[in-house]
């Protein structure tokens, strides 16, 4: 029996404050696999130092990608399939940012129900 995907796409917005700010989506709820399809990161207002991808979860962090000196207003796509389990949350971490840059995180994939709910 297949595992019914639902598709999302979501918008993380914040406005920076100076030195690193860090976008978080929804930690994964308890019986659910996400797979992110794709994810991007912009700076719409200055150029900064560095972005990175992060899972985050159980007090480890993978970085999945990374890209130094981004320019301002150019989105930066990571387009490998991404699976986020239970408990574990996508991040994107912009370093070198200004006070009220306006920071952008698109992501887009699928959920289903984990395997062992069901």
């Amino acid at each position: 029996m297949g595992h019914k995907k639902y598709p999302f796409q979501r918008v993380i917005y914040e406005t920076a404050s100076a030195g690193t700010n860090t976008l978080k989506d929804d930690r994964i709820e308890s019986g659910y696999l996400y797979c992110y399809q794709r994810v991007a990161v912009l700076n719409k207002t200055n150029p900064f130092t560095r972005s990175r991808v992060i899972v985050s979860g159980a007090g480890l962090d993978f970085i999945s990608s990374e890209q130094h000196n981004p320019n301002a207003d150019v989105l930066y796509w990571d387009d490998v399939p991404l699976y986020v389990s239970e408990g574990n949350q996508l991040q994107a971490e912009l370093t070198g940012c200004s006070a009220s840059d306006e920071l952008f995180m698109y992501v887009t994939g699928w959920l289903q129900r984990s395997l062992e709910v069901e």
